[in-house]
């Protein structure tokens, strides 16, 4: 099975998630919040998610 974990928010949390094998995450560690044309902008500029790899 395979999860998301939601509310990253700082580098404590992520290393305990990339030590129990999380692959997935997301949260305001990685991109805060964004206004419509700000994420608009944001899908023009990265082309691939932000994903944990080990």
């Amino acid at each position: 099975m395979h999860e998301n974990n939601k509310g990253i928010e700082n580098q404590q949390q992520l290393a305990f998630l990339q030590h129990s094998q999380c692959t997935a995450v997301q949260g305001h560690y990685f991109k805060h919040p964004l206004a419509p044309e700000q994420f608009a902008q944001l899908l023009d500029y990265e082309q691939t998610p932000l994903l944990v790899s080990q």
